[in-house]
């Protein structure tokens, strides 16, 4: 089944959906499990397995007839035969059922744990020395990228916020941060003679729908690597 299309109709759902994990049938509609991603007010990443019951009619249809037109096995094999029907009473069928659908179910909940640890790990690997980013919903720069004992662990970083630099920052801490290139505009001579924080203050004063004056904005992205004091190491446990 072409779990793009299915993905894009989660997506009109929930627009946060990553990945499909399972479908399966619930009624006249579908079970579909997926992953969820999405970076919250704080700038924090923030990762879900989620499941929706929607209708993929039209989707398993298509699917169906593709899968019949390239199919090559024939119909009517011994596969068509149920031996349980005739050893089992209909209680002991439906007890086996009942214990199956637990253990299916149990399966489900593990697969779709590794499969999110996994998303998490690949979000973790995805950043690079160099990189402007947030966190703790703070102004960051990644200084250093360090050699986990286990490779199957999240990625480590060194992440430095103004003059103090954490060591070994779980990945999944971080969130990216664009700095727009604003060197088209020109430096205010008038604006750059005044102190970080005042800027900052009339940055945010006369935002207006979350836009500021792009003048302080292009001094001030000049300004967040500028050096205040000595370092201050933070070594986070891991």
């Amino acid at each position: 089944m072409n779990l793009e299309v299915i993905l894009e109709k989660v997506k009109s759902h929930d627009r946060y959906a990553q990945k499909i994990l399972n479908i399966e049938k619930c009624n006249d509609q579908n079970k579909i499990s997926y992953i969820s991603f999405g970076v919250n007010y704080m700038n924090k990443p923030e990762f879900w397995t989620k499941y929706i019951t929607i209708d993929l009619k039209v989707e398993i249809r298509d699917f169906k007839i593709d899968e019949l037109l390239n199919s090559l096995s024939s119909v009517g094999t011994f596969d068509d035969f149920n031996v349980e029907e005739i050893i089992y009473t209909d209680a002991q069928l439906e007890k086996l059922r009942e214990l199956r659908g637990e253990k299916e179910k149990e399966s489900d909940y593990w697969s779709n744990h590794y499969e999110l640890v996994k998303f998490k790990k690949e979000y973790s690997d995805n950043f690079k020395v160099g990189e402007p980013v947030y966190y703790n919903n703070s102004h960051g720069i990644i200084t250093f990228k360090h050699q986990p004992k286990d490779k199957s662990k999240n990625s480590l970083w060194s992440v430095k916020v103004n003059d103090t630099e954490f060591r070994y920052v779980d990945g999944t801490k971080l969130s990216k941060r664009k700095i727009e290139d604003l060197s088209n505009i020109p430096i205010d001579k008038e604006l750059d003679k005044l102190p970080t924080e005042k800027l900052l203050k009339m940055y945010k004063k006369n935002r207006v729908r979350g836009v500021g004056d792009q003048r302080i904005k292009r001094i001030l992205n000049e300004r967040e690597h500028i050096q205040k004091g000595e370092t201050k190491i933070i070594n986070l446990s891991h």
